[in-house]
């Protein structure tokens, strides 16, 4: 919000608080992953949400490589596009649901998809979270897989197969996106 909003003027009155803020943003994004989980751990209990779903999703929430991204992204948004709005009456409101957001879904989108993967391969954070081995994740529990458990990697398989399986049917298959015949020959 507050990138959006600073990049609403030509002329921000606070582009140097801005420039540090990003800055320390890309100081946290080159941090160790290691060294943020006492800080979030703390966060999370302050907020009394430990053992929660929440206690994995809000740091991905806040992720810094997701603020960068967004940030460049809002950046390149025409503001001649948002001074034509405000001339035609829209408030920052308006604005931000109207042509803001819209034009960035594509952006959230692929943030969110790239920090859901990167969170979906965690390890250290849900073992520290949680307290129950149950609530654990499946990439919990695929990092303690050893020479000689097969029996897991096949319940795995079996379980997570068919819909990978189906997924690829239903998606029309690599014929259907090689051009047709390709496969066929």
């Amino acid at each position: 919000m507050c990138v959006w909003k600073l990049h609403l003027s030509a002329r921000p009155p606070c582009g140097r608080l801005f420039s540090g803020l990003l800055f320390l943003y890309l100081v946290f994004m080159m941090l160790p992953y290691q060294v943020t989980v006492i800080p979030n751990y703390e966060a999370i209990r302050a907020l009394h949400l430990l053992g929660t779903r929440f206690s994995i999703w809000l740091p991905g929430i806040f992720s810094p490589f997701s603020v960068y991204l967004l940030t460049k992204y809002m950046k390149r948004i025409p503001v001649e596009i948002l001074e034509a709005a405000e001339v035609d009456g829209a408030g920052i409101w308006r604005r931000l649901w109207s042509i803001v957001i819209p034009i960035s879904k594509g952006e959230v989108a692929a943030a969110a998809i790239l920090v859901m993967i990167d969170y979906w391969n965690q390890v250290e954070l849900p073992r520290v979270m949680f307290d129950d081995a149950f609530q654990y994740p499946l990439s919990v529990f695929l990092s303690q897989i050893r020479e000689g458990a097969f029996g897991i990697v096949f319940a795995a398989a079996v379980i997570y197969g068919p819909a990978v399986f189906t997924g690829a049917v239903w998606h029309g298959g690599p014929s259907k996106r090689a051009g047709g015949d390709d496969l066929k020959h």
